[in-house]
């Protein structure tokens, strides 16, 4: 798989370590990369701590404690730190199905264009994959599109 490393950041050198900042694409195994930063340099290099401080849209500065998830469980606020499941694949474009379309939707059959809103049309591209929603905004799905057509990835409506 094709890679890239966005920037390195050198943080700190305590010999024989090195703590460093990578921002890179999906795909990208650290460890090879700190095995071959150490060939390159003609000794070895290997992997010691890892810590994933960004994973698409999610990042650790968002993230809480356990302490903190059983505090808001204590007081029945544990709603407020759930993201909702679409938050999930936010970079996936959305599209809503009409109404004449959406028990075609919830019972995961191929769309197509005419399947969709109208407003919706001009954000259908070459991206594979596609948010689905109902009219009424509800998150069906992730379905991956096909030529003229979309087919159901995965479903994640609950209300039916």
């Amino acid at each position: 798989r094709l890679v890239h490393i966005y920037s390195i950041e050198i943080i700190s050198i305590e010999s024989p370590r090195v703590k460093m900042r990578i921002n890179c694409s999906k795909g990208t195994y650290i460890r090879s990369l700190c095995h071959d930063i150490g060939e390159k340099l003609g000794c070895h290099g290997c992997m010691e701590n890892l810590v994933r401080e960004r994973v698409g849209d999610f990042s650790i500065e968002d993230t809480i404690i356990i302490e903190e998830i059983q505090k808001l469980v204590n007081e029945n606020k544990i709603e407020n730190a759930i993201l909702p499941i679409d938050s999930v694949f936010s970079s996936y474009p959305k599209l809503t199905v009409r109404s004449e379309a959406t028990k075609k939707c919830l019972n995961g059959v191929k769309l197509y264009f005419s399947d969709f809103d109208e407003t919706c049309i001009n954000k259908i591209c070459d991206q594979k994959m596609y948010r689905i929603y109902l009219k009424n905004g509800a998150f069906v799905g992730v379905y991956k599109k096909k030529q003229d057509s979309f087919i159901v990835e995965k479903m994640f409506y609950e209300n039916i």
